[in-house]
């Protein structure tokens, strides 16, 4: 990630704002309840609080994305907070949602660093094409 990317952090994403730069200090203190834990005095300014209600970052994310023009990853554990994938759609793969929206999805490993790497390079420059 570079400086001028947006993260929207779900509340499991501790480890993204620390490798940004947030300090453990103000993670802590969201998760004990006291909101200036939500307004990032390290790392990049621009980032988003946490989301806690599970997936309601993605249709933040989503219009971020188009306000800036930018590319998003969305991260699937394969669970909707407490149904499996499998149980809450009829789509084979969630990449297969971005049909519906209009733009081309594609399913990468998020373990494999080299394949996330190239699928969001080639996102980034079908985007920048338009």
């Amino acid at each position: 990630m570079r400086d001028e990317d947006v993260l929207l952090p779900p509340y499991r994403d501790n480890g993204a704002l620390l490798w940004r730069g947030v300090k453990l200090e103000q993670i802590l203190l969201f998760w004990g309840g006291d909101e200036r834990g939500n307004w990032f005095s390290s790392g990049p300014a621009h980032d988003f609080p946490f989301c806690v209600p599970v997936g309601s970052q993605a249709p933040h994310a989503a219009g971020v994305a188009y306000a800036f023009k930018l590319v998003f990853v969305a991260t699937n554990n394969q669970w909707a907070i407490s149904v499996p994938l499998r149980l809450q759609t009829g789509s084979e793969t969630l990449a297969q949602k971005a049909v519906a929206a209009g733009f081309t999805g594609e399913q990468v490993n998020g373990s494999d660093v080299v394949a996330m790497r190239a699928a969001a390079e080639e996102a980034i420059a079908a985007a920048r094409d338009g």
